[in-house]
């Protein structure tokens, strides 16, 4: 957890969520498209129902966006 108190999204998961995004993006996939699905993925675990998951979730969710409409000029590495 960041000094903020929210959850940091570690380099890994966030360089996976830009590759996802990007690839999203090449195949027209619009950004509601990709949340809707990875609000369903996440909850069909059920050990991701917890409201400390909730909190990971929301995260994720929010650097989903920040990556799927962040630089487009740049292609993840």
């Amino acid at each position: 957890m960041s000094a903020s108190g929210e959850i940091a999204i570690d380099d890994e998961l966030r360089k996976s969520i830009r590759i996802a995004c990007a690839k999203a993006r090449l195949q027209g996939v619009r950004a509601e498209h990709v949340l809707i699905d990875v609000k369903q993925i996440w909850m069909s675990i059920p050990s991701m129902l917890s409201t400390r998951t909730a909190e990971r979730l929301s995260e994720i969710v929010s650097t989903c966006i920040e990556e799927y409409y962040g630089d487009r000029d740049q292609l993840p590495s």
